[in-house]
C-alpha cells in the first residue's frame, strides 16, 4: 500500500446501512484512522493534529473540522461512526463531532482502523452494530 496506508485491519465482511461501527484505539503519536467506503475519520492528523479530518463515506469529500482532532497519546479512544441511510454522524468519547447528510443507502463496504505516517495504533475493539 501507499506510504500513508499502513496496517489497517479491515472487517472480513462488508455492512451496508443503518450501522454504527465503535473503535476503541489509542495511537502512541497521530493518526488513528478510521476508514468506510469512501469514507475515512482521522484523529491526531499528522499535519494539523487539532484538526478533524472527515471524508464522505459516499463523495470522499474532505472536512477539517477545527480544535476537535486532538487525542492524548497513549489513552483509549472511543469512536463512534453513526452511518444510517441518508446521515452519517461521528463521536469521540462521547461528544459529536461530525454530522453531515447523504445518500448512504447503497454503500456496502468493509470498515477499517489503521495508522498512518509512522504512528503505531493499538487496535482494542471493533465493534459493528446493525440498526
Amino acid at each position: 500500500g501507499k506510504k500513508n496506508d499502513g496496517n489497517f485491519f479491515n472487517t472480513r465482511a462488508k455492512f451496508s446501512p443503518p450501522f454504527i461501527a465503535t473503535v476503541v484505539a489509542k495511537t502512541d503519536s497521530t493518526n488513528i484512522r478510521v476508514k468506510y467506503a469512501k469514507g475515512q475519520v482521522i484523529l491526531n492528523w499528522e499535519v494539523k493534529q487539532d484538526e478533524l479530518r472527515v471524508r464522505h463515506p459516499e463523495t470522499g469529500g474532505q472536512n477539517g473540522i477545527k480544535n476537535e482532532g486532538r487525542i492524548p497519546t497513549d489513552e483509549w479512544v472511543e469512536v463512534k461512526w453513526e452511518i444510517l441511510e441518508n446521515s452519517t454522524t461521528v463521536s469521540v468519547n462521547g461528544d459529536t463531532k461530525f454530522e453531515a447528510d447523504g445518500d448512504f443507502s447503497r454503500l456496502n463496504s468493509q470498515v477499517g482502523v489503521g495508522p498512518a505516517f509512522g504512528s503505531t495504533v493499538t487496535l482494542q475493539s471493533l465493534t459493528i452494530e446493525k440498526l
